[in-house]
């Protein structure tokens, strides 16, 4: 799980994750996809949380926006967990 440093603040807000497969997962996996990395998160570019993940594998049965599809990263909060503000645009970019 990454935690944020800092706090959202309200209104248009840029928020991004990135992660990158460790070099030596990065040499076995054939998608350059799976395996222990680091995972980042932004708002509005700047770099707020980091953490190491142990397996950065994306499955898109559970990627949802807006809400929990699935289980619950954390016991801090209960899936569906819905957010109830406005999204203005998703964009998701897979490199």
């Amino acid at each position: 799980m990454i935690i944020s440093q800092a706090s959202l603040s309200q209104g248009q807000v840029v928020l991004a994750y990135e992660f990158t497969l460790d070099d030596s997962a990065a040499e076995k996996s054939v998608w350059k996809q799976g395996g222990p990395g680091t995972g980042r998160l932004f708002i509005n570019g700047q770099l707020v949380g980091e953490s190491q993940i142990t397996s950065g594998s994306l499955d898109f049965g559970s990627f949802g926006v807006g809400q929990s599809y699935g289980s619950s990263v954390s016991t801090d909060f209960e899936s569906p967990f819905k957010f109830t503000g406005t999204l203005e645009k998703v964009t998701v970019e897979l490199q």
